[in-house]
């Protein structure tokens, strides 16, 4: 398997691909191709990073994996989701493996490349201050494999949140946290300081 950052270039010429994967974990981007192979969320809103952050798993030439991520600065006080939101963050947006390459470690190293990154250079362009977190949101009902394998890279819940008729927990753990967790710590020595 080799994992590497995803271009936009890359997200152009594999959007299908990269659709089918989103499609098992966020039904929805279907409706919004454009979110795979641009930096603009479906309502508009600009992402940052998102060509710093995002990861591709291969095996042999094909796509197996997707990791989406970019930074996230920290919700307005004054808004509704302030509490869940509220210090910055490099947010995974989605992680997705193909179901034929499942319960092979995927997820994991690609969590485990997602983490590292951040944890070995922790700031970036749109964010003020280095990041301190890493963030995510969830399905609540039926998740139990991906959400074992976030708290054992030390995230953990810090609330919860409907949206689409879902209800999802939003999850998260301080960089420290994480690179301290016995996953990153194995897949560290696997995979030594390349």
């Amino acid at each position: 398997m080799l994992v590497v950052k995803l271009s936009q270039g890359m997200a152009r010429q594999n959007t299908q691909r990269l659709l089918e994967l989103a499609d098992l974990v966020d039904a929805p981007l279907r409706h919004a191709p454009e979110f795979i192979w641009d930096d603009v969320m479906p309502d508009g809103a600009k992402i940052h990073g998102k060509w710093d952050h995002s990861l591709v798993a291969f095996q042999g030439d094909r796509i197996v994996g997707l990791a989406l991520g970019y930074e996230r600065s920290a919700d307005d006080p004054h808004s509704e989701s302030y509490g869940l939101y509220a210090v910055s963050e490099l947010h995974l947006s989605l992680l997705a493996v193909d179901p034929l390459h499942q319960g092979v470690g995927i997820g994991k190293t690609l969590l485990f490349y997602f983490a590292r990154a951040a944890i070995r250079s922790p700031f970036y362009w749109s964010l003020p201050g280095p990041i301190g977190y890493i963030g995510l949101t969830t399905d609540a009902e039926n998740n139990e494999g991906p959400q074992r394998l976030y708290r054992s890279f030390g995230l953990e819940e810090v609330g919860r949140q409907p949206r689409s008729g879902v209800n999802k927990i939003i999850m998260r753990a301080p960089l420290g946290a994480i690179e301290a967790s016995s996953a990153y710590k194995k897949l560290a020595l696997v995979v030594g300081s390349a």
